[in-house]
């Protein structure tokens, strides 16, 4: 009860991204949807999609700003973004590995 008759659980092409999503990881999440078994959890998408929408707009930053920054103390330091990428990249790294296999 309550399944559709001939239609697959997680078929991918029902799926369609969360509306919380910003424009541009809903276009990510379109994207990245093909690649995938159709048995991942949407949840997992989204957050690949998610993570890869991050990794995205830090670069973006990085790219308008300097990758450096005077901090509160007056001392160069390390641009925040480029944290962000680095801990996005690690993230997305680890969901593609879990997602893969």
């Amino acid at each position: 009860m309550g399944k559709t008759p001939g239609k697959k659980i997680g078929q991918l092409a029902e799926r369609k991204p969360p509306k919380h999503l910003t424009a541009d990881q809903k276009a990510i999440y379109a994207e990245i949807m093909p690649i995938l078994d159709e048995m991942t959890p949407p949840q997992i998408v989204e957050t690949i999609a998610a993570t890869l929408g991050i990794i995205h707009d830090a670069r973006a930053i990085l790219g308008a700003e300097t990758v450096t920054i005077v901090n509160s103390k007056g001392e160069l330091a390390a641009h925040p973004a480029l944290e962000i990428v680095a801990t996005a990249t690690k993230t997305f790294d680890l969901l593609m590995c879990n997602c893969a296999g």
